[in-house]
């Protein structure tokens, strides 16, 4: 059993029957309606010889007519008339609503300018209060470290009144055993 190879008449047939529907034939849509056979190359072999006998399209004028002509320029001319308005008019809205965006941009640029520089005459502030506070601070320190010497300064001169209290205390204590001790043998 042979197998039937794909014929210039069945590529024909197929041509055809693609540009009745206002395909153009490619070696792709043939093959699609041959049912998927034949190769690419036998398909595109015949679609060129089947090209090559098909009568020159060149050198045909058509006349069309001149009331045609101008009815249809005169209907491009209104259609680019009211393209031009209407772009026009789309360009208008867009600039309008671009100023109306930067005016408001500009506003809230204002608005943070103006927070910003609150904001630093407050950092000033701030940094004034700091610098005071970091001076008291010392000063309180140098104070502290003053207080400190004279409190060891009193600790030591109490330690030296409580050993003298003590030893007084001491001899008192003596002094009225002794003179009970007296008392008791009078």
């Amino acid at each position: 059993m042979t197998v039937r190879g794909i014929t210039l008449e069945d590529v024909r047939t197929v041509k055809s029957l693609l540009e009745g529907r206002g395909e153009r034939a490619t070696p792709n849509k043939v093959r699609k309606e041959l049912g998927d056979k034949g190769s690419y190359t036998t398909i595109d072999r015949h679609l060129k010889t089947l090209k090559a006998e098909a009568p020159p399209d060149i050198g045909r004028k058509t006349e069309i007519p001149k009331d045609i002509v101008d009815a249809m320029s005169e209907s491009v001319e209104k259609i680019w008339d009211e393209a031009v308005h209407l772009a026009a008019a789309d360009v208008g809205e867009i600039r309008k609503v671009c100023a109306e965006r930067v005016e408001a941009l500009e506003l809230e640029l204002k608005d943070a300018l103006d927070a910003l520089e609150s904001m630093e005459k407050e950092l000033d502030v701030y940094q004034e209060q700091v610098e005071a506070h970091s001076n008291e601070i010392e000063a309180l320190k140098k104070i502290t470290i003053e207080y400190e010497v004279k409190l060891a300064q009193c600790e030591r001169e109490d330690e030296g009144r409580a050993e003298r209290l003590e030893n007084a205390l001491a001899r008192l204590s003596e002094m009225v055993l002794a003179l009970s001790g007296k008392d008791s043998k009078q």
